[in-house]
């Protein structure tokens, strides 16, 4: 898609870069375990709680965002071999 919108123009190209910065920057503040958004919700639960999470929880925290962040890439690859297969 990028080698398309690069025929079209170089601030076409920009255009489409920073999107896709922006569309990053988005889905990193998500409150999923792992990323930004999560380590920013384990935050404000401390902040509340005034105390510490202990770090076995935060790591069964970490391990949850992983295995849904696995899970969503798997779903993902496994619709676009099938829209590939069918046609």
């Amino acid at each position: 898609m990028s080698g398309t919108i690069a025929r079209e123009g170089f601030i076409s190209l920009l255009y489409f870069i920073s999107t896709i910065s922006v569309m990053l920057g988005i889905m990193n503040i998500l409150p999923i375990p792992l990323l930004d958004g999560g380590k920013i919700v384990i935050l404000a639960i401390e902040s509340v709680l005034r105390k510490d999470m202990p770090p076995k929880v935060i790591a069964v925290i970490d391990y949850a965002g992983i295995a849904f962040i696995l899970f969503v890439t798997a779903m993902g690859t496994i619709f676009d071999i099938e829209r590939i297969i069918t046609g």
